[in-house]
């Protein structure tokens, strides 16, 4: 026993020795890359060197957690120790790479915007650019121009980016645009203000100093101020909100413009006080940049691709309750913060309610949405089970909320030939004695409030899902969504799958509809949904991943779900779909 424990821990510290010596980030000079082909790359040359610095080669400074590897000028340098500061925030914040699961960080420096608006040019420039560019697999890097590679707060919001990227993929348009630049200021104003702490090991010490470090810089000036939005063009409050077409002259619906609502109400959530502008509205106490951050982090990964501010602002409260609990001033300052900028009032998650487990497998009460119990789910109804794949099954927690939502209970167990007879007994003696009481029991709902618009957004069913499609509302019966969880039936709600955010299944009974009870699962594993008739699943970029009939599918990329496929959810739990 001795020995096998000895040899445990030497693999494990072996393990972690292995990945503290693998760099953190690997820096790019794209001039070093245009001086090896005279200035003048091909467009094959160009590409393939971007497939290769987004994974395939090391790069021109390695970036380790305690020094750096490798030479540049100075400005190469100091982004070099940008990235390196960017990579202790970030596992400060809990995060594993740029990607949450440990990826590395590539970063292309010394990039420039040509005359004719093409990226990654040859050459001297000043054009203030940065980017973060993903596509599919191939292509994973932020790039930099000179004049923003060395600004703290850019850097960690092009970081911020690839994190949304690989987690809720918010597309980049419209208010989901809109978020998916609100949430990158966030982290990368917070990321300088950590940095201008002095780097405090506790995240809680950060402070914001001076109302510079609630801006993002430009040459010059400012690009963007969380606590005066109007000063640069951006509206403050949803009485703003500017419309815009989904073009690049209309930047893509507002992406850059409606953000602002979504900084200041940040703003006010970490410093507190009333609209800045407005000098009215609800007084709120501000919690600290670093509690504001988690809230927002926390949240972003609970949207899905097509989140809009009212949904936002539904998954941040869900968020904040589950970070600081049911009646802690932190949700009441974010509550505050929301309705300071207009944002549509949301109702918050209720507190959970305990209850002890079955003690008799028979006396187990069904799932609602059970085809025997109620052959045709109701379309407001959010009724998902606990599948417990563990040998020991806890309490069965229940949520109630004011709104229909999910209910929590266990699989219904295959009846026996022992235990027909004690069956019919309990049955008939609960029917007499407890039969209101049991009904009460099944109702406890869930506090999932459903997403009101009903097409789940990715871009490989795009048309599909911004469509309306009238034969979605008749499409499918009971049957069409019948799947088997390691041999447990269970009908799919046909109301969630229709939404954006699809029924979800996972660890946490919080952020679930369908809870997996198994230590491997991550708290939000799987997303599955309903696009023109037919079911999509997503792997929410979980930590053991989902294969589909033995094959890996990517994260946040949509795959059909075919009846006669299996999937395995952490390599633990299978689910059919049976023909």
């Amino acid at each position: 026993m001795l020995i096998r424990l000895a040899l445990v821990t030497a693999l494990f510290c072996l393990s972690s020795l292995t990945v503290a010596n693998q760099p953190v980030a690997h820096i790019f000079d794209y001039q070093r890359f245009c001086a090896q082909h005279k200035n003048r790359p091909s467009q094959d040359q160009w590409w393939r060197y971007l497939v290769a610095l987004s994974g395939r080669i090391d790069g021109d400074i390695r970036v380790y957690r305690n020094h750096l590897e490798g030479n540049g000028d100075p400005l190469v340098m100091a982004i070099s120790q940008n990235a390196q500061y960017y990579d202790a925030f970030r596992r400060l914040m809990g995060m594993d790479g740029v990607d949450g699961r440990g990826l590395r960080h590539n970063l292309l420096v010394n990039m420039n915007r040509g005359s004719n608006g093409e990226p990654f040019e040859c050459g001297d420039g000043e054009v203030f650019d940065a980017m973060s560019v993903r596509q599919g697999n191939e292509l994973s890097f932020d790039a930099f121009s000179k004049t923003t590679m060395a600004l703290e707060e850019v850097v960690g919001h092009e970081a911020y980016h690839a994190f949304i990227g690989y987690n809720s993929a918010l597309e980049y348009e419209f208010q989901s645009g809109a978020l998916n630049e609100a949430l990158a200021d966030a982290f990368g104003v917070v990321f300088r203000q950590w940095l201008e702490s002095g780097r405090p090991d506790n995240p809680a010490d950060i402070q914001s100093r001076s109302n510079a470090l609630w801006q993002l810089r430009d040459v010059g000036q400012p690009l963007r101020d969380m606590i005066s939005p109007n000063n640069h063009d951006q509206p403050d409050h949803m009485n703003q909100y500017i419309k815009l077409p989904n073009t690049a002259d209309g930047d893509w619906g507002g992406v850059h413009y409606n953000s602002g609502i979504i900084n200041h109400a940040f703003f006010l959530l970490a410093e507190g006080g009333q609209h800045r502008r407005l000098g009215s509205g609800p007084t709120v106490s501000g919690i600290g940049p670093y509690k504001a951050l988690t809230i927002w982090h926390s949240g972003a990964i609970l949207m899905h691709p097509y989140s809009d501010f009212r949904d936002a602002r539904e998954k941040f409260q869900r968020a904040a309750v589950e970070l600081f609990g049911h009646g802690s001033g932190e949700v009441q300052s974010l509550v505050n913060a929301l309705d300071a900028v207009g944002i549509a009032f949301v109702p918050l998650p209720q507190a959970p309610v305990t209850t002890p487990g079955p003690t008799e497998p028979e006396e187990t009460i069904p799932p609602v949405n059970d085809p025997v119990t109620v052959p045709t789910p109701p379309e407001t109804s959010a009724d998902p089970v606990v599948i417990d794949t563990n040998p020991n099954p806890g309490p069965v927690v229940t949520n109630p909320a004011p709104t229909p939502g999910p209910v929590m209970a266990n699989p219904e167990p295959e009846p026996t030939e022992g235990t027909e007879a004690k069956r019919w007994w309990l049955i008939g003696l609960l029917l007499v004695a407890g039969g209101a009481l049991l009904w009460l029991s099944r109702r406890q709902p869930f506090a999932e409030t459903a997403s009101t618009v009903a097409s789940p957004a990715w871009s490989s069913v795009q048309q599909a899902s911004r469509k309306a499609d009238s034969d979605n509302a008749s499409a499918g019966t009971s049957k069409d969504f019948k799947i088997h969880i390691d041999g447990a039936k269970l009908y799919l709600d046909p109301a969630l799958l229709r939404t954006k955010d699809g029924q979800v299944f996972g660890r946490s009974a919080n952020f679930c509809h369908v809870v997996l009870a198994n230590a491997a699962i991550s708290r939000r594993h799987l997303r599955v949904c309903l696009v023109d008739k037919a079911l999509w699943v997503t792997d929410l970029n979980s930590q053991a991943g989902v294969m589909v009939n033995g094959q890996s599918i990517p994260p946040m990329q949509p795959v059909r779900w075919e009846i006669g496929d299996t999937l395995s959810v952490a390599n633990r739990v299978k689910l059919e779909r049976k023909s």
